[in-house]
């Protein structure tokens, strides 16, 4: 395989240096603990009941438990690892995430070098990335994203050592490690795409082609064939959604353009909110100008067969295309899948890690192109570097201060939830469900709006269950908890919130928060 042929151990060293530097700006991020978020709970519910013995499945509200469908379970899965050994699962969450960002600082450095040919170039790589605010942010939530970075890494490490000749093991370990990234984000289907297009058109003679793409196409299709059978099992459906066409938003798209550019640029004086549209149809030019490059690069290399064969531009050629790939899938999944995806920068951050490999590459070439550019080389490399740190360092600045989320004081000394605990065991609607789990170790049920965000539909009999609700709480038997409800009821979208609780017995009130019931506290 080609991974560490540097002379010397200084690559080694310095990449070990980098991932300790990555591990150490983590720990002192996060003095309060990692941000715990509405998707923290179903990711945590599913390991406690793993370990538990109830399969993968989240609490509800009558306390019993349900299987978990719309998230997949491989995070969970480590994450019931961790727990096993000892740890509370906030506190492995925690070690997941510092020993995965270790680790994929230490996979892109081996990107960077391969792309590259250059060992500096490689440590570039890992440094930009550990300044990368979309990279290292992420890091500090308790979700996928260090599990997920490690597999989409790896696969595409793999990929690429797989075709000088045909090694089946290592298409064996790229296929199942590109199964485990959609076992942890379901946009992990496109290293699938991706991979099987790049296996078709690189490795020598057809025959080796097909071979190559038939065993990473089954080797993945093993941990997702089985997730897919369990949940079509469960529920009919094989990632609870419906495929049906939904309208593109136009803040959708605002948010896609805003996203890249202020992961690009600094961002000090909010201007990129003035120039919007500028800034979107440059972006759009970039996009389109890079599928040109993609295109005409594997054309050239089609007729060139020794770049064709260069490790450098397979890696190259396929960080780039993962890219089209990546952003294609995600299109399609908000315009027929699920409307509630945007193009947030959770969402869009792989992308941003391949574009940083890919500027490396450039930064590389240009240096060996001679002493003018190699002074336009570091120049565009510091640039980038100190536009990346100026982000990185607020969010540092910004986690050490408190805690994120869930573990933000205001949620930790709650006095709503301090009420939770005490209420008797009555069924619990609240538009924050998940931290009543957390904070209360309470099951509860989500209040529904009128309008299904993931389909974009009005919900059928939704009066009728609103009735039903109000009811249940007239006699007694329902508590209805809305957090922040004094400011929800403010904004015109929520009226629904407001029929439904209009004449409803307030059994406790305070700062914004507000309780409906009839009951008596224990």
């Amino acid at each position: 395989m080609v991974l560490l042929k540097e002379k010397g151990t200084w690559f080694g060293a310095g990449l070990a240096a980098l991932a300790a530097l990555a591990a150490a700006f983590y720990w002192i991020s996060t003095p309060h603990g990692l941000a715990l978020v509405n998707d923290t709970v179903q990711y945590m519910d599913g390991a406690k009941n793993l370990l538990q013995g109830n399969g993968y499945s989240r609490l509800t509200g009558w306390g019993g438990t349900v299987p978990i469908t719309n998230f997949p379970p491989f995070y969970s899965l480590v994450l019931a690892v961790g727990i096993k050994t000892g740890a509370a699962p906030i506190q492995a969450a925690w070690w997941i995430g510092l020993i995965f960002l270790s680790a994929n600082v230490v996979l892109v450095g081996l990107l960077g070098r391969m792309l590259t040919g250059s060992g500096w170039a490689g440590l570039l790589a890992g440094a930009l990335l550990i300044l990368s605010d979309p990279f290292f942010r992420h890091y500090l939530f308790a979700l996928t994203e260090p599990v997920f970075l490690f597999c989409f890494f790896l696969t595409l490490l793999l990929l690429v050592n797989s075709s000088g000749r045909f090694r089946p093991l290592t298409l064996v370990a790229a296929g199942l490690f590109a199964g485990l990234a959609y076992l942890t984000r379901y946009i992990g289907i496109t290293l699938l795409g991706s991979g099987l297009i790049f296996l078709l058109l690189f490795p020598e003679g057809w025959k080796v082609r097909w071979k190559a793409a038939g065993l990473y196409l089954v080797s993945a299709l093993l941990p997702i064939g089985a997730w897919t059978i369990r949940n079509v099992l469960i529920t009919g459906n094989p990632t609870n959604r419906q495929i049906s066409l939904r309208s593109l938003a136009v803040d959708k798209v605002h948010e896609g353009i805003y996203s890249f550019w202020s992961w690009l640029l600094p961002e000090p004086f909010q201007w990129i909110d003035h120039f919007i549209n500028i800034l979107g149809g440059l972006l759009v030019l970039f996009l389109v100008v890079y599928l040109v490059v993609v295109v005409a690069a594997f054309l050239v290399a089609h007729k060139k067969k020794p770049l064709k064969k260069q490790v450098s531009f397979q890696l190259g050629w396929l960080l780039a295309l993962q890219g089209i790939v990546y952003l294609s899938v995600l299109a399609f999944t908000i315009l027929f899948i699920d409307a509630s995806v945007n193009f947030e920068t959770r969402i869009l951050m792989p992308v941003y890690n391949l574009l940083t490999l890919l500027f490396v590459a450039g930064a590389a070439w240009l240096w060996r192109r001679g002493d003018g550019l190699r002074v336009l080389s570091v120049l565009l490399s510091v640039g980038l570097a100190l536009s990346f740190a100026e982000d990185t360092l607020d969010t540092v600045r910004q986690w050490r201060f408190q805690g994120q989320g869930f573990a933000h004081e205001s949620w930790l000394e709650s006095e709503t939830i301090t009420t939770v605990k005490r209420l008797p065991a009555v069924d619990i609607f609240t538009n924050r469900p998940q931290a009543l789990n957390l904070l209360a170790d309470r099951g509860s049920y989500i209040l529904l709006s009128p309008i299904n965000p993931a389909t974009q539909m009005e919900r059928e009999d939704y009066p009728e269950e609103q009735a039903r609700l109000r009811q249940s709480v007239e006699d007694g038997k329902t508590v209805i908890v809305i957090f922040g409800y004094r400011d929800l009821v403010q904004d015109s979208e929520n009226e629904w919130m407001v029929t439904l609780t209009e004449g409803l017995p307030v059994l406790l009130e305070y700062e914004k928060d507000v309780i409906f019931g009839r009951i008596t506290l224990q």
